[in-house]
Formats: C-alpha cells, sequence, structure tokens
C-alpha cells in the first residue's frame, strides 16, 4: 500500500475514493483500558482516533477531545477512568472504495467528524473531516 504522501486522488473523470484520502491502519483498544494507556497510545501512534471494542458489537471512538472534555476538564483521574466510559457512540463506518462525497454527506448527515474506514467489514483506516477539507483545498491537476 502507498502511504499517504505517495497517494495521488483521482481527478478529471474520475472519482475520488475514499481510500485515497484515508488514514491508514486502525488502532483498536478493548473497553476497559484506562485513559491515560489510551492517551499515551494515541501519541504513540500518532492516530486521530482509537477504535473502542467494548463487545462483539458495541463500538466506540476515543478522541483526545474526549479526554480533555470528559476527563480533564471533569477534574476526574484518567487512571481510574475506562475509555468506554468517554468514548463517542455511535461510529460511523464506509468502505474503503465509496466516493468521498458520500463520505462528507455521511459526516454532515451524523454530525461525526470522524469515519471508521472498512474493506469487507475489516477496519483499515480512518477518514476525518479534516481529510475531506485538504482534499477540498488542493489545486486541481492539470489535465
Amino acid at each position: 500500500m502507498l502511504n499517504r504522501d505517495e497517494q495521488r486522488p483521482q481527478t478529471a473523470n474520475r472519482i475520488t475514493v475514499v481510500a485515497h484520502m484515508m488514514t491508514p491502519g486502525v488502532v483498536q483498544i478493548p473497553g476497559d483500558v484506562s485513559v491515560t494507556e489510551a492517551a499515551s497510545l494515541l501519541e504513540r501512534e500518532q492516530m486521530p482516533c482509537l477504535l473502542v471494542k467494548d463487545t462483539d458489537t458495541r463500538f466506540g471512538l476515543m478522541t483526545p477531545s474526549d479526554i480533555v472534555k470528559k476527563v480533564v476538564a471533569q477534574g476526574l483521574e484518567p487512571d481510574e477512568i475506562e475509555v468506554r466510559a468517554i468514548m463517542t457512540r455511535p461510529v460511523q463506518f464506509i468502505e474503503y472504495d465509496r466516493a468521498l462525497e458520500e463520505a462528507s454527506t455521511l459526516m454532515m448527515s451524523t454530525g461525526t467528524p470522524i469515519l471508521i474506514v472498512t474493506k469487507q467489514a475489516q477496519p483499515v483506516g480512518v477518514l476525518t473531516a479534516k481529510d475531506l477539507l485538504q482534499q477540498a483545498a488542493k489545486p486541481a491537476d492539470p489535465v
């Protein structure tokens, strides 16, 4: 797989798909991990979020914003809080081969700035609203 700098969105008559703009890889953790451990993992992996698998069917996301708003601002101890207590739900998923326009529509309709990208129902990447904004700000390639 190409790294992010080598990925080129398709232009002209081709549609840019989610796989071209996503951050490859998903860091998944169980719901009983402490916020302190999760924060360290977020920093070490340089990911925009962690996918929390609380049960076989219950997923959530944990972002730096969740830590600030739901732990730090509340004066709670991150060592004593499990990520399941602060994770954001529901998680929105999108297949890697879907058009960026569909991802944008999904983000707007659900109010979520982060989508977990899947390939055959397995998490393979993360797409953020920031990724979409960066795509929109790029000048079009000459045809």
